[in-house]
């Protein structure tokens, strides 16, 4: 690949570099592109059949607790696709806006992409358990959190049943923690938002499956559930129980 100050160089000297200068941007903008479009499609089909495996009778002996699910009517399914949307969005402008911030499309090593993977994880997990904790206190709660609590009975989707301001603030703390450690290379970013994505996802399946290959998947489901079904104020961090067990709030 043709180093950017040769290119610039070239692009001095006026003529065809300066097309290929364009290129070469073009090229190095569409990886984070097509790697985000790529790992959508996977979430996108993850989430379907994860949302079809929370409330299939097929499924029902895996469940946490069997009652009945929350009946909320259209209203939950049109603010689900709405976050959903919403998050895309969000998405979108965080790779048009950020490179050089958030990510960057230079070259990496497996060692330095599981590193830059823990280490955003770990401090947005950190941010988002006092965010979550502080989304408790009784004002906050009645404005914005309480609508992600009416879910008594989670399923797969209900993670994005919640405040557009809730999920405008926990993408904000993911695209932070990136911008502190980072920038981090495109497979990083690229990790980070598939398995954060499929923390989320996991966490509201209400399924616990006999299987070790779930065994983190049923930690996550378990404790959420008894965020949501009794223990409103213990478990909240996201992905990590450290936070919870530093702080006392582990249930």
């Amino acid at each position: 690949m043709v180093s950017r100050p040769l290119l610039l160089r070239k692009e001095a000297g006026g003529g065809e570099p300066v097309r290929d200068y364009q290129l070469f941007l073009a090229w190095k903008n569409m990886t984070p592109v097509a790697g985000m479009v790529a790992v959508g499609t996977v979430l996108t089909a993850l989430s379907v059949v994860a949302g079809w495996a929370s409330v299939a009778p097929k499924y029902r002996r895996f469940r946490i607790r069997t009652s009945v699910s929350d009946t909320f009517g259209p209203y939950k399914f049109i603010r689900i696709a709405l976050n959903g949307a919403l998050s895309v969005g969000l998405y979108v402008v965080s790779i048009i806006a950020g490179d050089g911030i958030l990510y960057h499309a230079g070259g990496t090593t497996i060692l330095r992409v599981c590193a830059e993977t823990l280490g955003v994880l770990l401090l947005y997990d950190c941010m988002y358990y006092f965010m979550h904790r502080a989304l408790h206190v009784r004002i906050l709660m009645k404005l914005i959190h309480g609508l992600h609590h009416r879910v008594r009975f989670a399923e797969a989707m209900d993670g994005l049943y919640v405040h557009p301001a809730e999920m405008i603030a926990g993408m904000a703390l993911l695209f932070a923690a990136m911008a502190i450690l980072g920038p981090v290379s495109t497979p990083s970013l690229l990790l980070v938002v598939f398995l954060h994505s499929v923390a989320n996802i996991a966490t509201h399946t209400n399924l616990v499956l006999p299987h070790p290959v779930f065994a983190i998947a049923n930690f996550w489901a378990i404790r959420h559930d008894h965020h949501h079904a009794s223990h409103r104020n213990a478990n909240f961090a996201s992905i990590f129980p450290v936070w919870d067990l530093m702080f006392r709030t582990y249930k």
